[in-house]
């Protein structure tokens, strides 16, 4: 795979720095255009939306090329038919808004961080179905399977997984800790024993928020890869949220 990715806008100063104020908020698309910002994929293919201000702009921007890049290049890494994996594009020649993820000024974006997570040596990566849920939907599993994905020529057997759920505050509400043989230049595929058991869904009781699930993988003391996946859940309606069990008659 040899070229793929998302535009993100650079940085709030680099952004003061490729436009002047008067054209920069509100927007003046055609002077946005000619530093090669992408009003149609922008908005009618990728859906960003441009918030309230400038910051918000930037930041859903970069979100989404973050999502776009870390879904696609663990997507690519964990299909074994895969031979090799090329984002475009990394840095900027000129003051622009494109697919980079290091601007011309080399202020890194969001994405980089994607790529840093991405692109791990060895690869610890969570296959999830949804990142938003319903409050109160503990039946819906936060992830369908751990892949390790090891591309050193090296096995690390006995080596530990340690899952945590964590909440608005960074509170620790599901933990579990498993046992895996990591195979040398190669992967595995990981149901832990809490998936299968029912336990690794949203808790019934937890407030709307942001919750994050981070995966660590350590061979005895050396700290192999990490890796995170957030997910949003969203209040339930209020008919679901009051309405109790039914009685018998």
């Amino acid at each position: 795979m040899n070229e793929f990715g998302a535009q993100a806008l650079p940085n709030l100063e680099s952004m003061r720095e490729i436009l002047p104020e008067k054209k920069l908020w509100p927007p003046d698309w055609k002077a946005w255009a000619y530093h090669d910002f992408q009003y149609d994929q922008t908005f009618n293919v990728a859906g960003i939306e441009t918030g309230d201000s400038l910051e918000e702009f930037i930041a859903n921007s970069q979100s989404y090329q973050y999502k776009l890049l870390k879904f696609a290049i663990e997507s690519y890494r964990r299909n074994p038919q895969m031979t090799g994996v090329f984002q475009f594009m990394f840095m900027d020649p000129w003051p622009a808004i494109t697919w980079s993820v290091v601007d011309y000024w080399r202020r890194p974006k969001l994405g980089y961080r994607a790529l840093q997570l991405a692109y791990q040596p060895v690869l610890v990566s969570i296959v999830y179905g949804r990142t938003r849920l319903q409050q109160g939907d503990h039946k819906t599993p936060l992830f369908h399977e751990i892949v390790i994905v090891n591309d050193l020529h090296r096995a690390f057997p006995k080596a530990e997984l340690h899952l945590v759920l964590q909440g608005p505050k960074e509170e620790p509400l599901l933990e579990e800790a498993v046992q895996v043989d990591v195979p040398a230049a190669g992967m595995l595929s990981i149901v832990t024993p809490g998936r299968r058991g029912g336990g690794w869904s949203i808790p019934p009781d937890v407030a709307p928020g942001r919750y994050v699930l981070r995966a660590y993988l350590r061979y005895q003391d050396e700290l192999l890869s990490e890796n995170a996946e957030t997910f949003e859940i969203l209040p339930a309606p209020e008919s679901l949220q009051t309405q109790g069990p039914k009685s018998s008659p």
